[in-house]
């Protein structure tokens, strides 16, 4: 009975989550004109410590705040750009990234760009077992590179029916978490070797922003790797592009000079690694809203 009514109470979440929609039944399976796919799996009459609730093409629905469920989900991201916020941070997503979201942990998943994406759900005791068996840290809830599995998703969800539903949710829930279990160590590894890097680039930059060579080609080929790779790790890692991050840098040390008495705009650009000091006024006035001159005239 217990079971039963969770599983009303999640149908009843999935159907008012869709109430805006045109949405009609075919075996178990709600069809909604804009191609989501939502496949809910019958309750099991047997005990079982593991149960699926249902299998999830989604292209249209995305909260806009946060959700609190009683299950986890396994996802997969099939196309576009989407970020997944919980209350301990907010994380991109694109093709091919693996994420999990945890039972009773806040969560909602925002559509930056086209956003396409399947997942499953599930509850039962084996199932916070295997959650720590995978070790993954739920500040870090996804896992990028698996576009090899995207076809493997897809296949499973359309040849599921009435009859197999639950086998199929099942297995391919149980074949993606040994995927997981194979594959997260290297990739957890090669993250924090990601996140390294990365730090020492930005700790280049913090002690070296006021020279006016520093920029993304040239201290990419100082630690070695391709400028792109820099550019895409930092931003993830840091949350700032590389140049937005260096013009901070620079503003906020202009801002210091101003405030112990230097009044000089080209004197203050030089120092903080601007040859033009046009440039400078013009990023100056973008992070402040108003000119070096204007802003010194406020502090004066």
């Amino acid at each position: 009975m217990e079971k039963f009514h969770l599983y009303l109470y999640y149908f009843r979440l999935i159907v008012d989550n869709f109430s805006s929609h045109s949405v009609y039944f075919i075996y178990g399976v709600i069809n909604m004109p804009d191609k989501n796919i939502c496949k809910f799996i019958p309750i099991r009459n047997n005990s079982s410590d593991l149960i699926t609730i249902n299998f999830v093409y989604e292209t249209s629905y995305f909260a806009n705040d946060f959700l609190i469920l009683h299950t986890y989900s396994i996802n997969i991201a099939i196309k576009g750009e989407g970020v997944l916020h919980t209350k301990l941070g907010s994380f991109e997503l694109k093709k091919g990234d693996l994420f999990l979201t945890y039972a009773d942990q806040p969560f909602y998943i925002e559509n930056k760009n086209n956003f396409e994406y399947i997942y499953i759900t599930f509850i039962g005791i084996r199932a916070n077992a295997l959650m720590e068996r995978l070790k993954i840290d739920f500040r870090n809830p996804v896992i990028s590179d698996n576009e090899e599995l995207i076809d493997i998703w897809q296949n499973a969800l359309s040849i599921s029916n009435e009859k197999n539903i639950d086998l199929i949710s099942e297995g391919m829930l149980l074949y993606t978490l040994s995927y997981i279990c194979n594959t997260y160590e290297d990739k957890e590894k090669k993250r924090i070797d990601e996140i390294d890097i990365i730090l020492k680039v930005k700790k280049y930059l913090d002690d070296n922003f006021c020279n006016p060579d520093i920029n993304l080609k040239n201290v990419s080929a100082l630690f070695s790797y391709n400028d792109k790779y820099i550019s895409e790790k930092f931003k993830k890692t840091i949350k700032l592009s590389f140049n937005q991050y260096l013009q901070k840098l620079r503003i906020d040390y202009s801002i210091y000079l101003m405030s112990i008495g230097i009044k000089n705009v080209n004197e203050i650009a030089k120092s903080c690694g601007y040859n033009d000091p046009f440039y400078y006024s013009k990023v100056f006035k973008k992070h402040m809203g108003v000119s070096p001159k204007q802003y010194l005239k406020q502090i004066c």
